[in-house]
């Protein structure tokens, strides 16, 4: 069974002091009732499969591996401003490589819908390979909305000078 985890920081909309980061950060794994990973072999349900309401969205970007070696920077980096109402939309913000050596950075922005499935409205990625240590960087990303986000949420990752390709 594949481990999978995301830091995600989130931020609010116009109208308050600035973005404010969501400090829950997640990490998920599968079990059973007895506390063992399910096998990877497929599992039979009498439940019939709930189908998710469909949510329009704009662009979604695709958000780059970075490899074994990537590492969470969610610290590294001040989301300032991230805009919510439906139309153009605009998130402006830097991230500082914090690391003693070069590394690839990658900064994804998710615009998530209002409906509470945490569906996303759009995803728009800043990357730049190879980064000096100790380096800020100023990041825009523009995209369109379809409706009204809730909020942003970043997934921020680096890894070693190359990971990028």
């Amino acid at each position: 069974m594949a481990l999978s985890g995301v830091i995600l920081t989130g931020c609010t909309g116009a109208g308050e002091e600035g973005p404010t980061p969501d400090s829950s950060a997640t990490s998920t794994t599968a079990v059973t009732a007895d506390g063992q990973s399910p096998s990877a072999e497929p599992m039979e349900s009498s439940t019939p499969a709930v189908e998710p309401s469909p949510i329009a969205h704009g662009e979604r970007e695709e958000i780059p591996a970075l490899g074994a070696e990537e590492a969470g920077i969610a610290s590294d980096v001040k989301l300032e401003e991230c805009g919510l109402e439906a139309g153009p939309v605009k998130a402006t913000g830097t991230v500082t490589n914090t690391a003693d050596e070069a590394r690839d950075l990658v900064v994804a922005v998710i615009w998530l819908g209002k409906d509470g499935s945490g569906s996303s409205l759009s995803v728009k990625v800043f990357q730049e390979a190879a980064v000096p240590a100790g380096e800020t960087l100023d990041f825009t990303l523009e995209t369109e909305i379809p409706d009204a986000a809730s909020r942003c949420v970043l997934n921020a990752r680096s890894a070693p000078a190359g990971a990028l390709g």
